[in-house]
């Protein structure tokens, strides 16, 4: 009988924390969008705060 208990490691016998997922690297276009989107949501979230305070006001 085969004893099926699990030893932490690959299939290669290495320990898994040594397999090591990195993000990709942003580019300068990916930081630019995500300023400009930032600065969109920014308006759009004032808007409605400005429209909250106004409605309060009736």
């Amino acid at each position: 009988m085969s004893d099926n208990t699990y030893d932490g490691s690959g299939s290669d016998g290495q320990p898994l924390e040594d397999f090591r997922v990195s993000a990709p690297k942003k580019s300068r276009g990916d930081d630019l969008k995500r300023r400009a989107h930032n600065g969109i949501e920014k308006r759009r979230k004032d808007k409605i705060n400005y429209w909250i305070y106004k409605l309060a006001d009736v």
